[in-house]
């Protein structure tokens, strides 16, 4: 499968908010650690596979590209 293909419009909406809570308004330096990758060439993420640790007790994953979309929010009760 190709990941040149666009991201859906409908799944655009939930990824780019996704993406917006946890790589927008944050310094340079913890996009970096998160992996933010910004909507472009038909794909948008962050944490590379691998469940990022955004705020305690919640963790968050994101990769979604035109042909799949992976997601992943998790909150731990304590």
């Amino acid at each position: 499968m190709s990941r040149s293909r666009d991201l859906p419009e409908d799944e655009q909406v939930w990824t780019k908010a996704l993406y917006a809570a946890v790589c927008e308004n944050v310094q340079d330096k913890t996009k970096q650690s998160r992996t933010c990758k910004p909507l472009q060439n038909g794909a948008i993420g962050f944490g590379q596979g691998s469940i990022l640790e955004i705020a305690d007790r919640l963790g968050a994953q994101l990769d979604a590209s035109g042909p799949s979309t992976a997601a992943k929010i998790i909150h731990s009760k304590k």
